[in-house]
């Protein structure tokens, strides 16, 4: 993700994601919450809340995202979406 954007982002903004995760892709909110609650847990001290949630949104939500969307593996969907969540704008316009 651009730095700008990852600077901009904020923990707010988290809960913006997961809403809309769960109305545009019908991700479970809750459960997804709980995956990445046990993730962040487990992150060394110096990782905020906010890295915890790219790294866990670039490895786990990520290629779940690609697979929906037929793309490839490595296409920055998760990146795009929380561009989205920030901007309001479509990423691929």
């Amino acid at each position: 993700m651009n730095k700008a954007y990852e600077f901009e982002f904020q923990e707010h903004d988290i809960e913006k994601t997961w809403n809309l995760l769960q109305d545009k892709f019908s991700f479970d909110k809750k459960k997804w919450k709980e995956r990445f609650a046990a993730y962040a847990e487990k992150q060394p001290s110096n990782v905020d809340l906010i890295h915890a949630f790219f790294k866990f949104g670039n490895t786990f939500i990520n290629p779940v995202l690609n697979d929906i969307l037929c793309r490839q593996v490595l296409y920055p969907t998760f990146n795009n979406l929380t561009r989205f969540v920030l901007t309001g704008k479509n990423q691929n316009a």
